[in-house]
């Protein structure tokens, strides 16, 4: 597992986890009818605050690696320019056509 998909799955719980507990809070205390709408409220606060920074962070890792993506690009871009397919990298891959 990669690093931002680790820190993806850690921010998706950290996400709705809470959020979840809250609207169940809420649930509850509407059915023993006492006041529920500030733990709705709270829920939604939570899942916008949450989801803002986890959005952040996840821009942060991407911008981290941004430099190697475009070095992939430049170098996928060069082969191509000098005429290098797929079937002349990898030859065990051509279509059955050709094995004939």
């Amino acid at each position: 597992m990669t690093k931002e998909s680790s820190v993806a799955r850690v921010l998706l719980v950290l996400v709705f986890a809470p959020s979840g507990g809250l609207f169940g809070k809420a649930v509850a205390d509407a059915a023993a009818g006492r006041e529920w709408w500030p733990w709705l409220v709270a829920a939604l606060v939570w899942l916008v605050l949450s989801g803002l920074v986890s959005v952040a962070v996840s821009s942060r890792l991407e911008d981290q690696h941004e430099p190697n993506r475009r070095a992939e690009g430049r170098a996928t871009a060069n082969r191509n320019k000098a005429g290098l397919d797929s079937a002349d990298r990898y030859p065990d891959h051509r279509s059955n056509d050709q094995h004939r």
